[in-house]
């Protein structure tokens, strides 16, 4: 048949249509499949009888090495909180694979009992990593499961919390506005900070007011305040969370009152 060919009392190999005497022998030869665990057949048809010479390719190695894998991060998790990833099943290996996963977390095959002791997976069965998330806010944990040799990491990050207050802050009179100086807070609350605001406010009966800025600042110049009145100032800070705590406040300053601040113009 068409893939094989014979060869009689050892001489050379053919696959054209020919005769045999009797008492001449008679071998046949094909070439065996490509892929793994795989039957090929070449028929051999002597005066209308056939006969099958068929062969089978040796089954696949043990392959314990899955395709790359990866968990799903999650972002914005409680604090210190057990935490479960997506399930996953593994891809690309044929036999029993070792798994393993990093300090501080453990895994569960086929939803079964999370644990933290090296195993064995097989092919088809399922996967899921579990942790604990951080005790702070802003915070990222991460732990690696292993299979095969081949890692995915399940990271988590802890929801953010608010800023700290800005500290060393400090007040200057101009003409009717104070420039309040500052210094960023110690803690962002694990979210990048988007912008301050300053207050100030009068001890004696004056207008109070207020001014923000964008993330970059170290200053904010407050105006619409009242002349002659004294004034002390606080900053707080704003990110994702929401606005933070203000900060203590500024040394007491007291603007110009409108006589002399007339009198400077005219003197000028």
């Amino acid at each position: 048949s068409a893939g094989g060919s014979y060869s009689i009392n050892g001489g050379a190999f053919t696959s054209a249509p020919g005769t045999i005497s009797p008492g001449q022998t008679v071998a046949v030869r094909q070439t065996s499949a490509t892929v793994f665990s795989t039957t090929s057949t070449a028929t051999l048809t002597i005066g209308g009888v056939a006969g099958n010479f068929a062969v089978t390719t040796q089954a696949a190695p043990p392959d314990t090495t899955p395709n790359p894998f990866g968990f799903t991060a999650q972002n914005g998790v409680a604090v210190n909180t057990v935490v479960t990833s997506n399930t996953l099943t593994p891809g690309g290996y044929n036999a029993a694979a070792p798994i393993s996963v990093s300090a501080g977390g453990s895994y569960s095959i086929n939803g079964g009992a999370f644990t933290s002791a090296p195993g064995s997976i097989s092919p088809g069965q399922s996967a899921a990593v579990r942790l604990t998330s951080a005790a702070g806010n802003g915070v990222q944990t991460c732990a690696t499961l292993v299979i095969g040799g081949v890692a995915a990491n399940f990271c988590v990050t802890t929801v953010a919390g608010l800023p700290g207050a800005p500290t060393a802050v400090s007040a200057k009179a101009g003409m009717a506005a104070i420039t309040v100086a500052f210094s960023a807070p110690a803690g962002n609350g694990g979210a990048a900070i988007t912008s301050y605001a300053a207050g100030c406010a009068s001890t004696n009966g004056g207008v109070s007011n207020s001014n923000t800025s964008g993330a970059g600042a170290t200053a904010i110049q407050v105006g619409g305040l009242s002349a002659g009145k004294t004034y002390t100032c606080t900053v707080a800070a704003t990110n994702a969370a929401g606005t933070g705590p203000a900060s203590l406040a500024s040394n007491s300053v007291t603007l110009l009152p409108v006589a002399p601040l007339l009198n400077l113009l005219l003197d000028d």
